[in-house]
């Protein structure tokens, strides 16, 4: 019985479909140890993909860890330098305790006080009206601050005293640049005695220093007294950059204080009254 046109298409379709059947029959036939056909074409399809995935889980993983990598090493270098500050401080004042220190009992007692009383602190403003005035730190009752707490820049150098108003996390403090700050300072060298206050202007003056005083030179070095109470003794203050007579009583003396306002940004806190 002879086929009509359209069952001969859909005779001609099976035999495709079978002999297409029987090539992938064929070709995953295991051939040995050799990978099949089709094995070949997955892997040759896939194994872009996987290897680009792996790439790019590698990426994000590296950037990851070196973040945290950086974010450690940006912790333990915050950590070096406040150790680096408060070592200096501590330096600094174990020399003046050493240079004080008239027996071994008085240089021990200057040792134990030293433990645990320096308090690093940052600058958060300064004062609106006159910056040679006072400056806010981030520090406050909370932290154990008080009313007449010593302040040093850096290096050790006086900076001032912690003044009202105090809060619980922020202080003002009074520069010595202030002109209604006074430190009673001695100039090194034994060549005299006075009270130190600010000219409101960024500099001090050295006020009460007898006009018969001799040797005074710019140059020399001012260091606090310790007689004021607040201040301990040979604290640096600055250096005298002037000494002028005006047939008076006094000499007419400026100094230049140690400290300076452009690295005023941290400051050490003395969190003992009067240094001590």
């Amino acid at each position: 019985m002879p086929l009509f046109p359209k069952d001969k298409r859909t005779f001609r379709l099976f035999l495709v479909l079978v002999v297409l059947h029987l090539l992938l029959i064929s070709i995953q036939v295991p051939r040995g140890s050799a990978p099949t056909f089709f094995e070949r074409g997955v892997f040759f399809v896939f194994s872009p993909i996987q290897h680009g995935a792996v790439a790019v889980f590698r990426f994000v993983r590296s950037v990851w860890t070196g973040y945290f990598y950086l974010l450690n090493v940006q912790r333990q270098n915050r950590a070096l330098r406040q150790e680096e500050f408060l070592l200096r401080q501590e330096n600094s004042r174990l020399r003046r305790s050493l240079e004080k220190a008239l027996t071994i009992k008085d240089m021990e007692a200057q040792l134990q006080g030293l433990q645990g009383t320096i308090l690093a602190a940052s600058v958060i403003s300064l004062d609106p009206i006159s910056y040679y005035k006072s400056v806010v730190i981030d520090r406050g009752r909370w932290d154990g601050l008080a009313k007449d707490m010593v302040v040093l820049d850096r290096r050790g150098n006086l900076v001032g005293r912690i003044i009202e108003p105090i809060s619980l996390k922020e202080a003002s403090v009074q520069l010595i640049t202030d002109d209604g700050s006074g430190t009673s300072v001695f100039i090194k060298g034994d060549k005299g005695l006075g009270v130190v206050s600010g000219d409101g202007r960024g500099r001090c003056l050295l006020k009460y220093v007898l006009d018969t005083a001799e040797g005074i030179a710019a140059g020399d070095e001012v260091l606090t007294m310790g007689s004021d109470k607040i201040y301990p003794w040979g604290i640096n203050v600055g250096r005298i950059v002037s000494v002028s007579s005006n047939q008076s009583l006094f000499k007419d003396i400026i100094v230049q204080p140690n400290f300076h306002f452009r690295d005023l940004s941290q400051v050490a806190v003395i969190k003992t009254k009067g240094g001590r």
